[in-house]
């Protein structure tokens, strides 16, 4: 019951961060405009990384699973 409820939380961690990705780049000309390009750079980047994180940890999940 444990991992089903991890996997749910997993895929609702990496829908949020490519949500909150895909709005950085499409309002990237905010961060051009108030000069924040830098912190453009790293939360996008961040966002990535941590849709890349859910998605491992999925992955992860799946094989204990089916290891059982």
């Amino acid at each position: 019951m444990a991992s089903g409820s991890a996997r749910s939380w997993h895929v609702v961690g990496a829908a949020v961060h490519l949500l909150l990705g895909t709005a950085n780049l499409l309002f990237w000309q905010f961060f051009i405009l108030t000069g924040t390009l830098a912190a453009g750079y790293v939360t996008t980047g961040l966002h990535g990384f941590f849709v890349f994180a859910h998605l491992a940890a999925l992955n992860t999940i799946r094989w204990q699973v089916l290891a059982r």
